[in-house]
């Protein structure tokens, strides 16, 4: 992913070439075509540079192929106007009747000179849910290799808290003429499919969905043990994450890890609710409802998620009666560590990456 930050210091191939104002963006091939750039030595003076000329870009930091000459002589983006407008004033006392005349004045207006089919996006623009407002637009991430804006990322002091989450594109239903974005969906959704706040350096599937078998209760209880600990030594690390027991009979029993983060418990149940309701048959659809109950009372019913058919039928086998399971939302990086650390307790694991288009998914049916 590239991120392509707003109010982003701008560095030119000779020195500093001042900040980012605004993106201009083409709402047909959803790409960024030009970033707006205000001078560093003038104030009111910002210069229309084309995409291309961005070189690399950083959370606070754009880099360009020009110097600061070559910036100089961009476009301006903004274009004063002076118009003629009347303004009445009112003249009289108590002696005197009072009468009212027009003075002409000279008023700036400001235009924003976009390129014919762009759109300007501005930072600090509102983003609002279905049912009210959730935060502001901090900056747009796009694929290197196609140039296509795949989200957008909420600063700090949104709704949902102080840590930076993304959004995925395909929320968006519109933006107004006074650049707010408008999103398709409500709070509670959105709420639920942020679990993964945005990273310094941004990814797609920053989180795996693991499961860890085994074929006696008394190794994982043990393993669920070493997990907790885990997580407490690699704060993050462990998203959420339940023990799912199920004796010779087929009767069941979860256990939620009690110390992560609670916000991440719809999308961990909506996850393994779907996982086992597909795997599992009708005892699949009933230890779905207990993980939702368990694991923030998501709606435990037959979805496809997008499963991969080999990590669906391995979950299967791995499922029978009369064996156990941790189920985890693990951080990708931290995956190979935690791994080895429960490899002492035994048993095997599946595990397959948290993808926007899973989320996009779960957006639909939850």
């Amino acid at each position: 992913m590239s991120e392509i930050p707003l109010r982003a210091k701008v560095e030119c191939t000779n020195g500093p070439g001042g900040k980012s104002t605004s993106l201009i963006v083409d709402p047909v091939s959803l790409t960024v075509t030009h970033v707006v750039v205000q001078e560093s030595k003038a104030r009111f003076v910002e210069r229309i540079v084309p995409a291309d000329r961005i070189v690399d870009t950083t959370v606070d930091t754009i880099r360009l192929s020009c110097t600061v000459e070559e910036l100089h002589r961009m476009p301006e983006f903004l274009q004063v106007e002076y118009r003629e407008v009347m303004v009445p004033s009112y003249v009289g006392s108590d002696m005197v009747t009072p009468y009212y005349y027009s003075d002409i004045e000279m008023i700036p207006v400001t235009h924003e000179l976009v390129p014919e089919g762009g759109r300007s996006v501005h930072p600090g623009a509102p983003v609002e849910a279905s049912d009210g407002w959730v935060g502001e637009l901090s900056e747009l991430l796009t694929d290197p290799e196609t140039g296509k804006i795949t989200h957008l990322v909420l600063r700090e002091g949104h709704l949902w808290g102080d840590k930076k989450v993304l959004l995925p594109l395909s929320m968006v239903e519109a933006t107004t003429p006074e650049g707010t974005i408008r999103l398709r969906t409500d709070k509670k959704t959105i709420s639920s499919l942020l679990a993964i706040p945005a990273r310094r350096h941004y990814g797609v599937a920053d989180a795996n969905l693991l499961v860890w078998t085994f074929d006696q209760v008394a190794p994982a209880k043990e393993g669920m043990r070493s997990l907790k600990r885990l997580s407490k030594q690699e704060q993050g690390a462990v998203l959420a994450a339940a023990l799912l027991v199920k004796d010779a009979e087929g009767r069941t029993s979860m256990e939620e890890m009690g110390d992560v983060d609670k916000k991440h418990g719809a999308l961990f149940g909506a996850l393994t609710g779907g996982l086992l309701g597909l795997v599992g048959g009708p005892a699949g659809l009933a230890v779905a409802a207990a993980a939702g109950a368990v694991a923030g009372r998501a709606a435990a019913k037959r979805i496809d998620l997008g499963f991969p058919e080999e990590f669906l039928k391995g979950a299967a086998n791995k499922l029978e009666s009369g064996r156990s399971a941790i189920l985890a939302l693990v951080e990708k990086g931290s995956v190979d560590k935690l791994s080895a650390g429960l490899a002492g307790s035994g048993g095997s694991f599946l595990q397959m990456p948290v993808t926007d288009e899973l989320l996009a998914k779960l957006a639909a049916e939850v």
